[in-house]
């Protein structure tokens, strides 16, 4: 196995088969020379790792609540008898130390803690810490944030299932590395994040994202920013690319216009860019801006794709994820406002009657969510 750098490979956490019980699995990698390494979990506030179940009325600091799994492609073995007598638990259970074992060859070892978590139901967010020091003081530090997408089976085509398992619900990525995602990834978890209520969902559009506002998430998307617009929670704000700037076909154009149009009269405040201005105003950073609530945002690259090179998204999170966002709304202002933008390029009268078949049918989907008649998201 050909490790591309030392250290935490991967990270993921799931829910076990024992009700309110779930599991944290590392994979970390090292050479000789860190072996007999100390190496240390700490877990999030929320979270209470857990000893074996025979054990779990005398928690200690000398009990286990992990265990060690070898790779097996690789050369070295260590009985996971072995491993267990190496691990502790702290006596607040937040955190979990160990020793990783010795080995003459690069090694892989897959690790996983048991834990619960302090409430029912997890926090949107958690922070995880690994530190690795081996027996010359050397250390080596990684932080992890997660993002939680929802219980088993409340989320339809949540990122999560893309990219790893349905059984996982949370979303890690390293706080200093970013997470390049296709494009239609992003736009599945968008409507996701609108659903929660509290999270403000703003971002960049073009003519090629007409298949998702003509999709039933683009609808439900669009229902839940009116519901929030009606609550108080303020207009969304749509920046839209100018699809004559962009190069599209007329009939495309107007397509993209009439919609925009329909959503201005929805309540979302659009403003038109030109894309040049846009990806100057964005500082090379990149060609469109989505903001996923407080804590992700995306920077687009390729939005003019061809076969070699498809939209993708760089998904921040944390800091770097509000730094995005507060860079929205100035950039948003810069933009010309749809209604004049319109008035100086007027769509042909036809296209009037899909402006107001969209209005109504998006006032129709807010008045199902109103009457608890809410079957696509009651899954």
């Amino acid at each position: 196995m050909k490790v591309d750098r030392f250290g935490v490979q991967g990270i993921r956490l799931y829910e076990s088969v024992v009700p309110h019980e779930w599991k944290l699995e590392l994979l970390v990698s090292y050479a000789k020379a860190w072996s007999d390494t100390q190496l240390t979990v700490q877990l999030d506030d929320s979270m209470r790792a857990t000893p074996p179940a025979a054990e779990l009325d005398q928690v200690q600091s000398t009990k286990l609540g992990a265990s060690l799994i070898p790779v097996t492609s690789l050369s070295t073995e260590v009985s996971k008898e072995r491993a267990r007598k190496l691990y502790h638990v702290s006596p607040n259970q937040s955190l979990v130390t160990m020793r990783l074992p010795r080995t003459d060859v690069d090694h892989t070892v897959r690790i996983e803690v048991e834990f619960r978590f302090i409430k029912l139901r997890p926090p949107d967010k958690i922070f995880l810490s690994v530190d690795l020091r081996n027996t010359l003081g050397r250390m080596l530090k990684f932080v992890f944030e997660g993002l939680y997408l929802g219980i088993r089976g409340s989320v339809r085509h949540s990122l999560v299932d893309f990219m790893i398992s349905p059984a996982d619900r949370f979303l890690f990525s390293e706080r200093e590395d970013a997470l390049i995602l296709p494009h239609d990834w992003v736009s599945d978890v968008a409507p996701i994040m609108q659903r929660r209520q509290t999270s403000i969902v703003w971002g960049t559009t073009w003519h090629d994202e007409m298949p998702f506002w003509n999709s039933a998430e683009g609808v439900d998307f669009l229902a839940y920013q009116v519901i929030d617009l009606e609550l108080g929670g303020g207009a969304s704000r749509r920046i839209a690319i100018s699809p004559y700037g962009l190069g599209a076909e007329v009939s495309t154009a107007n397509n993209f216009l009439a919609e925009m149009e329909a959503q201005a009269l929805l309540g979302v405040d659009v403003h038109v860019l030109e894309p040049d201005h846009l990806f100057e105003e964005l500082s090379n950073l990149g060609q469109g801006l989505l903001c996923l609530g407080e804590n992700m945002a995306a920077f687009y690259s390729n939005i003019i794709q061809d076969a070699n090179s498809p939209t993708s998204a760089k998904v921040l999170f944390g800091d770097e994820a509000r730094e995005a966002k507060s860079i929205y709304d100035p950039v948003q202002n810069t933009g010309v406002p749809l209604k004049d933008f319109l008035n100086a390029n007027p769509l042909p009268p036809q296209y009037g009657q899909y402006v107001r078949a969209r209005v109504r049918l998006v006032r129709a989907r807010v008045a199902e969510i109103r009457s608890g008649t809410d079957t696509l998201r009651s899954l």
